[in-house]
């Protein structure tokens, strides 16, 4: 317990961690900072998608009509039409407040396009993005929540759930690994590993404070994390709501996880990979003793490992690396629940935890 104490104090107090931490305060500062700049852009890209669009219809009429033998002409002219008129009401509704018209207008037209491409017709979107999309705007509608920008949102909990996204998506490893890789390979290369030695304590107690020290540096980033994104959206943001709902698929098709759920999902999942990066980089520093060797090994491991058993489709049961990029596994539940991988990713992790501690034992000092 002293021994962990002591390892805790030399981490907190570590000019690095607290650059880190800083790195991470700063980086959410940025990302609301650039939502918050590109809110007058919002408005502007939905006009030039829809102009765009309403071009392509007007392009395929002229086409039509100078084509006039070509089959179901009529039928696909008369189709094309109708969904460039009501293209055009979509284009004077957006800067409306009435979110609700909006949506009922997209629904209206993409019914209609569903109905073109049924006649034989063409047009620059894919079924299972016009599906996507009636899908989501009914939900939107039957929930009465309005719709938020994707990558744009200064609402609470959607721009949570974009920073925990970027935290996801390799951050979170990235950063544990410069904030605890060296705990163990610095001693080594420090020679301080000759004075724990030495002491009146068992070798496995230093494993025990090295991982829990690492545990709990993935936590205070967390929570770091967290509350950076809660507090500048709370002050500077609108309130949303974390009913707000996220498309996935699922076995029976689409489905909509809260967004409340879909966070918890997420931190699940990255914070059981994080127990497999702790584990795995104790284990790799014993065996190489060098902090650089050992953060580039882990990198190679993870990435190796993910894009192996990527190619070969290891189910996630069976498959520790699951979560390296854990973001689809939400959204993509189609072969399996999210949650499937997470017992072999902990089981790993203790697997590499005890092997550290009888390794440990065989480690002697020149």
């Amino acid at each position: 317990m002293n021994l962990f104490l002591f390892e805790l104090k030399k981490t907190l107090f570590n000019k690095r961690f607290a650059y880190l931490l800083l790195v991470i305060a700063l980086g959410i500062l940025f990302l609301f900072g650039r939502n918050y700049y590109f809110q007058s852009y919002i408005e502007k890209e939905q006009e030039k998608k829809i102009v765009e669009e309403i071009q392509y219809g007007q392009s395929l009429i002229r086409q039509y009509q100078n084509n006039p033998d070509q089959a179901n002409t009529e039928e696909l002219q008369r189709q094309i039409g109708s969904i460039v008129d009501v293209l055009f009401k979509l284009l004077h509704s957006i800067g409306s407040d009435d979110w609700e018209n909006r949506l009922f207008l997209e629904i209206d037209y993409l019914q209609k396009l569903v109905d073109f491409q049924e006649v034989g017709g063409q047009f620059p979107l894919t079924s299972r993005e016009i599906k996507e999309r009636i899908v989501t705007n009914n939900h939107l509608l039957a929930k009465g929540i309005p719709p938020e920008h994707p990558v744009y949102s200064l609402a609470v909990p959607n721009f949570i759930k974009q920073a925990v996204d970027l935290f996801a998506t390799t951050g979170a490893i990235i950063l544990l690994l410069l904030a605890a890789g060296d705990l163990l390979t610095s001693e080594f290369e420090n020679h301080s590993i000759h004075f724990l030695f030495v002491q009146p304590l068992k070798k496995t107690s230093i494993i025990h404070s090295k991982v829990w020290s690492s545990v709990l540096i993935y936590v205070i980033m967390t929570v770091v994390l967290i509350s950076t994104a809660w507090l500048i959206s709370t002050l500077f943001g609108s309130p949303g709501t974390f009913a707000y709902p996220i498309l996935i698929r699922d076995a029976t098709g689409f489905a909509f996880l809260p967004m409340h759920q879909y966070i918890l999902a997420i931190f699940a999942l990255i914070s059981s990979v994080a127990l497999l990066v702790i584990g795995l980089t104790i284990w790799w520093s014993l065996l190489v003793k060098h902090s650089l060797a050992t953060l580039f090994g882990v990198l190679v491991i993870l990435v190796v490992s993910y894009v192996m058993t990527s190619m070969i489709h290891l189910p996630a049961s069976v498959n520790p690396f699951q979560y390296v990029i854990p973001i689809k596994s939400v959204l993509n539940q189609t072969e399996h629940p999210w949650w499937s991988a997470i017992p072999v990713t902990v089981g790993a992790f203790v697997f590499f935890y005890i092997l550290s501690l009888v390794w440990v034992r065989k480690v002697k000092l020149s």
